[in-house]
């Protein structure tokens, strides 16, 4: 069986024959080890390294979930926010817990809700989009986008906080500062700006900076990364520098200084004032080049693609004639509190086009995975994979050298990696040492296996964890049921309540005097034909409490019949048990006498030894001469002892000294071999001089007697 297979039997991932009529979601945390899955109003949550099986709530006590609702998970996992455009309900996935069948309990995972008619006075706005801060200290800000495109930060755990509001009307004519038309968010990759994304030039991106909640979550190399930027950006000011840049640069250093002396370094946060969480968005940013064929068409969605594990990232915008644009940010921006209209290095360049043959719905990333992005459109999702590329652009980065994008070729590959009916949700999955992808829909749930390089540090370590808890829990015995019964009274109360309630569909007393027979019978079939899907509904609801009760029944049969062969194997161990246990009692009952004569003894001594402290006798009594030996042969030994301890001393002292001595003359010798060797050098070159002159006057007396003998002759 294949892994995408056997990931796929979990019993997590069973869907129930009423699962098509609700919306699935699937999520995941912690290197995809932690799942979330929901369906049929019910949450499932599943620990692959320490949860032998998973475990599941109802949400029917708070909410019922229709296709109205969207759900998003928190970066760590821990939170799920379900909103529409009338409330935002948040809530805790109950981590650790297994029994959570009291409503008290479920109450306390309930952390935050806000509904627009109970909350707003006079004008009301729908909800359009909710994120979770990436940087929040415990997952604790909300960000919510509304309908009048106001910016409203929520502190869910601390609800007696007022919410923060930005890109307030401010109902004044001419130039406003304020931004319009707002379709999309996302945040940066260091989670500290909002991009928006405007569509009322077609396509403009906009940004908050800094965006923070109240209290923000920075590690040591956040926090060194903020600094270095801004003390770059200050020594980079000159006179030419425009003063609203200078003032923003100079508040930036000092917010950032101001965190650093505030920054709590055990629990990694740093507490933020309302003041400087009031910014004014700046922008628009400029896109060099702009493809001149997307004037004509708006955009729709914008992600962030994270390119490396630092803080490099590029940008992707969607069009509605289907095109991607790639873009990355090449010049660095500086924080804006109260200057409205900013613009200053707001500039992105265009790195790569993408034409696909389909509308564009939404855009998703994972963070396991560097340099993709996928594409979900009507029934199909996209795989568009940019590694080619932005491998190389994050290394140019990083070691400021840019020879390697001479030869680059900025062209990603794009996949169909799925076909799904309705909207899918994506998450990723790490199982049995593979890393997957996981596609949910209202329709099916699918599996792909994905290809990874290097297995993570710390799954590895959790598995070995993971390993050695599941050695010490096969000594214990353990009940194996693939859903728990709580989910199955969840599943019998739904039911019972779906057989109460009346048929929404109200027939007129008009429509029922008329007979069934009748040659105009259109309406009544119309009738019965919504008054049939509602029973079908119900009866699916049944047909799935039914087979989730068969197969409980059956396991609860497999589950008595391994009980049964544990207690035959217990029993049939009975007579060894037995007579093991006979011979341990003798072994026993031996041990008990032995200490009780040990006892008695002891106690004698006692009696003994209190005796002669009390009697007089034996502390008058002399020394005996065999005393007086032993004490003297005592004393003897130790100043033996105290003899062979100096003469060590002395050994050891004459021993440092030879060591010392040889050293010398070891070094002396080495320094006399060095100069008696450059006096020898020094003796040969002089000798081979000499030798090279006597050649040569010997060639020259040769020369001359040569010549001599010519002129004698």
């Amino acid at each position: 069986m294949s892994q995408s297979k056997s990931l796929a039997s979990l019993p997590i991932f069973q869907a129930s024959l009423s699962a098509s009529q609700s919306p699935r979601y699937i999520f995941t945390s912690q290197n995809g080890t932690r799942i979330v899955f929901i369906q049929d109003n019910i949450i499932r949550w599943y620990n692959v390294l320490t949860d032998p099986c998973y475990h599941s709530l109802s949400l029917s006590r708070h909410l019922v979930l229709d296709d109205t609702f969207h759900v998003i998970s928190s970066t760590s996992g821990d939170l799920l926010c379900f909103f529409n455009d009338q409330e935002i309900f948040v809530m805790e996935v109950p981590w650790g817990y297994s029994n959570v069948e009291n409503i008290s309990i479920q109450d306390a995972f309930q952390v935050f809700h806000y509904s627009v008619d109970e909350t707003e006075l006079g004008p009301k706005s729908l909800i359009k989009k909710v994120l979770f801060h990436p940087k929040s200290y415990h997952d604790s800000c909300i960000v919510v986008l509304k309908e009048n495109d106001t910016i409203i930060m929520f502190d869910i755990l601390n609800q007696q906080e007022k919410p923060i509001i930005l890109n307030k009307p401010n109902n004044s004519f001419g130039l406003d500062a304020r931004l319009n038309d707002i379709t999309d968010l996302v945040f940066s990759k260091d989670g500290l700006t909002l991009y928006c994304l405007n569509t009322t030039e077609g396509g403009d991106i906009f940004a908050f900076y800094p965006f923070l909640p109240s209290a923000l979550l920075l590690n040591e190399n956040d926090l060194s990364w903020i600094l270095n930027k801004s003390l770059v950006m200050y020594e980079s000011l000159d006179p030419t520098t425009d003063v609203t840049v200078k003032r923003n640069i100079i508040k930036q250093l000092q917010f950032v200084s101001k965190l650093h002396e505030n920054w709590d370094s055990k629990l990694n946060k740093v507490d933020i004032d309302s003041e400087y969480r009031l910014v004014k968005v700046q922008g628009p940013f400029t896109i060099n080049p702009f493809p001149n064929e997307l004037y004509d068409y708006t955009a729709k969605n914008i992600a962030t693609i994270s390119i490396d594990n630092q803080q490099n990232e590029i940008f992707c915008i969607s069009f509605d004639d289907g095109s991607l644009i790639l873009l990355l940010k090449d010049l660095e921006m500086s924080m804006s509190w109260d200057v409205g209209n900013y613009v200053y290095n707001d500039s992105l360049v265009l790195i790569e086009r993408v034409k696909m043959q389909k509308e564009i719905e939404s855009l998703i990333t994972l963070p396991e995975q560097m340099g993709k992005l996928y594409v979900f459109s009507k029934n199909f999702v996209y795989q568009v994979n940019s590694t080619s590329w932005t491998s190389t652009i994050s290394k140019c980065i990083n070691e400021s050298d840019l020879n390697p994008l001479g030869d680059l070729k900025f062209e990603s590959k794009i996949e169909n990696i799925a076909t799904v009916e309705g909207m899918p949700n994506l998450a990723h999955i790490y199982w049995n040492n593979t890393s997957n992808l996981a596609l949910a829909s209202n329709k099916e749930l699918t599996f792909q296996t994905v290809s990874v390089d290097q297995k993570m540090q710390s799954t590895e370590t959790e598995t070995d964890i993971g390993t050695e808890e599941s050695g010490l829990a096969k000594c214990r015995y353990e009940l194996r049921f693939t859903q728990p019964l709580s989910e199955i009274l969840t599943l019998n109360e739904n039911f019972q309540r779906a057989c109460i309630s009346p048929c929404e569909q109200i027939i007129p007393s008009t429509d029922r005097q008329i007979p069934l027979k009748n040659e105009a019978s259109e309406n009544q079939l119309e009738i019965f034909t919504d008054v049939s899907k509602e029973f079908l509904q119900k009866i699916a609801k049944a047909q799935s409490l039914g087979v989730s009760i068969y197969n409980r029944i059956h396991e609860q049969q497999l589950e008595l019949t391994r009980q049964l062969q544990s207690t035959c194997k217990i029993i049939s161990k009975d007579v060894d048990l037995r007579k093991k246990f006979e011979a341990q009692n003798k072994k026993w009952d031996a041990q008990i006498i032995r200490q009780s004569k040990l006892m008695e003894r002891f106690s004698k001594l006692t009696e003994n030894l209190s005796e002669i402290s009390k009697s007089n006798k034996f502390k008058e009594k002399n020394i005996s001469n065999a005393e007086m030996e032993w004490f003297k042969e005592i004393r003897n030994q130790i100043l033996q002892f105290n003899c062979y301890v100096h003469s060590q001393k002395s050994l050891q002292q004459d021993l440092s000294y030879l060591k010392r001595e040889l050293t010398r003359i070891e070094t002396e010798t080495i320094q006399v071999d060095k100069k008696s060797q450059s006096e020898w050098n020094e003796l040969r070159k002089m000798l081979e001089i000499d030798s090279k002159i006597i050649k040569e006057c010997n060639e020259e007396l040769q020369h001359a007697s040569q010549q001599l003998t010519t002129k004698t002759q």
